[in-house]
């Protein structure tokens, strides 16, 4: 495992990108995203994903998934529009351009009209879902993202890759700057924790996949074997995702669970708190649910954190310890910038 700064991985990731075609401006996001994902301590979602998105670049994906390329300089268009909604089209680029672009229009338009609902279609896979939220909450707003993914998950009581596991992510401004924020898939253990252990030769806990007969495993590698993850809390998880399918997929007009040849489509969306409440007021009461979650009794714990505070404390330590990498995944960017002669 090697500890490397965060502004040497963002530098690295963005002359990799920007090497192989992309506009500075793609590179910049998707390296920020990437990078962001490793420090909030999101691992799967971080720089272990740059291997996988070059190779879709250039058309030799290591995940065998039934989806276009990666579009380079993807001209993102606005298909149909309303004053409160939109759908756009990500003309197979990068997921975290078009879902910053999806999540820039709906504030626009929560700006103007109250409420912004955007979906997007036909977009790479979008990353960690909580980014596009808290761009929301920065600006006053709830935020909100349901991502429809691939089929990855098998459904209650039946084996394969039937559903996605089809993330949430909402975002809630406070007063104090830390925003409550929720992101999570539908799975026990997102995809990419799974390559994670993969990266670093160790097994999985029983319970979050199964193999390609429907057993359960702790190899992480029946997962790319024709396994499947598994939903969390059973039927919720997967009640959850049938929902996500609907809004993500169906919403956004390219249908459900396998219809969909692309990687991530989904629904963006930006709610103006004043058409309801003062600001003022509403933060208050927001701290105020903090406060008393905060100040219930404490059971062999330090502290009771809300969602989105163990991120934020990773990301204070990862900042001036660096971030870890797994050695595997580092001789890997190593090597693709050896080819596109980016130098380390």
């Amino acid at each position: 495992m090697y500890l490397i700064q965060h502004n040497r991985l963002r530098e690295i990731g963005i002359k990799i990108f920007e090497q192989l075609g992309a506009s500075k401006e793609e590179a910049e996001i998707v390296a920020n995203h990437l990078v962001e994902s490793n420090l909030v301590g999101h691992d799967s979602h971080g720089v272990v994903r740059i291997p996988e998105y070059v190779g879709r670049i250039i058309g030799k994906p290591i995940l065998k998934i039934e989806a276009p390329p990666i579009k380079l300089k993807a001209k993102i268009k606005v298909i149909r529009e309303t004053p409160t909604t939109a759908l756009i089209d990500g003309d197979w680029g990068f997921g975290q351009v078009v879902a910053r672009r999806a999540m820039e229009i709906a504030i626009k338009k929560a700006k103007d009209y109250q409420v912004g609902l955007v979906a997007a279609r036909n977009c790479d896979h979008v990353g960690r879902a909580g980014e596009f939220p808290l761009m929301a909450s920065e600006q006053d707003m709830i935020g909100a993202l349901f991502v429809k993914t691939v089929p990855v998950m098998a459904p209650v009581g039946g084996r394969g890759r039937v559903i996605g596991n089809n993330p949430i992510s909402i975002a809630i401004p406070a007063n104090d700057g830390k925003p409550i924020l929720l992101d999570f898939a539908m799975s026990v253990a997102a995809g990419g924790k799974i390559i994670m252990a993969i990266e670093k030769g160790e097994n999985i806990p029983e319970g979050w996949i199964i193999d390609s007969e429907g057993n359960p495993s702790t190899n992480p590698k029946d997962y790319i074997n024709g396994g499947a993850l598994l939903p969390f809390a059973r039927h919720k998880g997967y009640a959850l995702s049938v929902i996500v399918e609907v809004l993500g997929g169906i919403l956004s007009g390219v249908g459900a669970l396998a219809d969909y040849k692309g990687i991530n489509t989904f629904l963006a969306m930006a709610i103006d708190i004043e058409a309801f409440i003062p600001l003022k007021e509403f933060k208050e009461k927001v701290d105020k649910l903090i406060r008393d979650i905060k100040s219930a009794q404490r059971i062999g714990v330090e502290e009771i954190l809300l969602p989105g505070e163990p991120e934020l404390k990773t990301k204070e330590r990862r900042i001036k310890e660096g971030i870890p990498i797994p050695e595997k995944t580092w001789n890997d960017i190593v090597e693709i910038a050896r080819k596109l002669k980016v130098k380390i």
